[in-house]
């Protein structure tokens, strides 16, 4: 089972006979498998998103946790919904507030608002590439999907004008 402070908000089978499950965790909490064994993941921020794969026999494969790296950074990041992208990747959205990095993938926020974000991780738990979306107003990716010729595709909230869209890798 997953503690109460571990917010999931997606579960999605991966492909390999695995799960992903995605949400977000405060500062320093555990995840602990099925054989009791205890990773304490850490990112800097006061919530930061995560990514974990689950192997078919309940135990962690990795987990990945985004966001703030230091206090100056967003204090906040939260993943709200995966889709599985092909066999080996998994397309997530969410949102963040001020500086926030994905593995060695730094964005930032529109005049520190909340802004939205995309991104693909793939089976490994590296992300291969993230971007913002955004514009002057908070704004935030609340479902993510995918088809099976690799369309993406994304619902969310924005406000304001300007609404700052950006192709990812193609």
């Amino acid at each position: 089972s997953v503690p109460s402070y571990i917010q999931k908000f997606d579960i999605i089978e991966d492909g390999l006979g695995g799960l992903v499950l995605v949400g977000h965790a405060p500062e320093g909490r555990e995840f602990i498998d099925s054989t009791g064994a205890t990773e304490v993941v850490s990112s800097g921020g006061l919530t930061n998103a995560f990514v974990a794969r689950i192997d078919p026999f309940g135990n962690f494969s990795w987990i990945n946790m985004s966001g703030a790296r230091s206090g100056a950074e967003a204090p906040y990041a939260f993943i709200g919904s995966a889709a599985l992208l092909g066999q080996d990747e998994v397309v997530v959205g969410g949102e963040f507030q001020g500086t926030a990095t994905f593995d060695n993938l730094i964005l930032r926020s529109t005049n520190d608002t909340w802004d939205g974000f995309l991104g693909v991780i793939g089976l490994g738990g590296e992300y291969k590439w993230v971007t913002s979306l955004g514009g002057r107003g908070s704004d935030g990716v609340a479902k993510v999907a995918s088809s099976k010729s690799g369309d993406i595709v994304v619902g969310g909230s924005f406000s304001g004008v300007g609404l700052g869209l950006s192709a990812g890798p193609t």
